[in-house]
């Protein structure tokens, strides 16, 4: 599993219903989400997803907290 994150959450939504995830998917904790399955995180990486690390995950969210 890969989780999907946005710089904002209207950006993530409209992404995620791009992908064909549903709305009710999303995880809405610490760093909001939508869990991807391999083939839906192939299908976002087709539509223009970038990729990253935990690590980056980690910096971007520390980042934004301050």
């Amino acid at each position: 599993m890969s989780h999907m994150i946005a710089d904002t959450l209207d950006e993530l939504h409209r992404f995620a219903a791009l992908v064909g995830l549903k709305r009710e998917w999303f995880q809405d904790v610490r760093i909001p989400h939508y869990d991807l399955c391999e083939s839906n995180r192939l299908a976002a990486i087709r539509l223009g997803a970038i990729e990253i690390t935990t690590r980056e995950l980690v910096r971007i969210h520390r980042r934004n907290d301050k």
